[in-house]
């Protein structure tokens, strides 16, 4: 068996970060927390994340993300960040700041 794949990973068009966080939103009252996986695909953003975080804010909801961009700025401010074995390796925790690592 054998799998060919053709990526873009471009940022995905506002238009699509605006209907992802719309949907996210019709869904507040409904959910507890959001698991957010990203793929390094271009769908994950620091705009995407930060209306989620904003979303989420005012529903008490959990956020729980699986980083793959070793830019672990965007991530700042989800409850927890759950990376692979390898992502350690690339930004050692105890370089991030502290709020990342632990919640309130």
């Amino acid at each position: 068996m054998v799998r060919f794949d053709k990526e873009n990973r471009n940022p995905i068009p506002q238009a699509s970060t605006n209907k992802i966080l719309e949907y996210v939103k019709s869904l507040r009252k409904k959910i507890g927390a959001i698991v957010i996986s990203d793929y390094n695909k271009g769908v994950i953003s620091r705009e995407l994340i930060e209306g989620i975080k904003k979303i989420a804010e005012d529903s008490n909801i959990f956020i729980c993300l699986d980083p793959k961009q070793s830019n672990f700025s965007i991530y700042k401010g989800v409850h927890v960040i759950t990376p692979t074995i390898m992502r350690p390796s690339v930004l050692p925790v105890w370089k991030l700041p502290m709020p990342m690592i632990f919640s309130d």
